[in-house]
């Protein structure tokens, strides 16, 4: 299913601070998940499989075209499957494994956005803004807007922004 993603993210010094501010500013708590991002190689955007810690389905996810700003904008395919084992080992075969990334994430969501508390295994602290959303007129103009108002909420700066999935940050940090 093709769908496009907005994500703001930013470096954090202390989740708990960014929790209190979440909290503050009247975002819903929604749960806690344990997650595994695989990065495989690809010539031209970006495949990743993505992990639930106790859930049967994994999410196969290609980000294929970007669009950068202080809200990043990716179209993405995502496909759902119960063959975990199968395709991941196809995909690391055919492909080759770029990053493998572990992440513990607190969700909360706030004006049709969510926001991700995220402590990432080898990378640190994050706290991320995302918001999925079809492709109608206007559209990526709004979900830009919501964005940026709830970044304003919280105090981020946009020179404090990652422009970049967990996986490339970590191949970022092995060059």
């Amino acid at each position: 299913m093709e769908r496009y993603i907005a994500i703001a993210r930013a470096r954090a010094d202390s989740l708990d601070e960014a929790r209190s501010m979440i909290e503050g500013i009247g975002a819903s708590y929604i749960g806690s998940i344990r997650l595994t991002e695989l990065y495989y190689k690809t010539s031209i955007g970006r495949l990743v499989v993505r992990e639930i810690e106790g859930e049967d389905t994994l999410k196969l996810i290609y980000y294929a075209k970007r669009m950068s700003g202080i809200v990043t904008i990716f179209r993405v395919y995502v496909v759902y499957t119960r063959e975990r084992g199968e395709l991941k080992k196809i995909l690391k075969d055919v492909l080759g494994t770029d990053a493998v990334v572990n992440i513990s994430r607190d969700i909360y969501y706030l004006n049709q956005v969510e926001i991700h508390l995220d402590n990432v295994s080898k990378l640190g602290a994050f706290i991320g803004l995302k918001r999925m959303f079809g492709f109608k007129r206007g559209e990526k103009r709004r979900n830009i807007r919501l964005i940026k108002d709830l970044l304003e909420k919280l105090n981020i700066n946009p020179d404090d922004l990652v422009d970049a999935l967990y996986g490339d940050l970590l191949e970022v940090g092995r060059g």
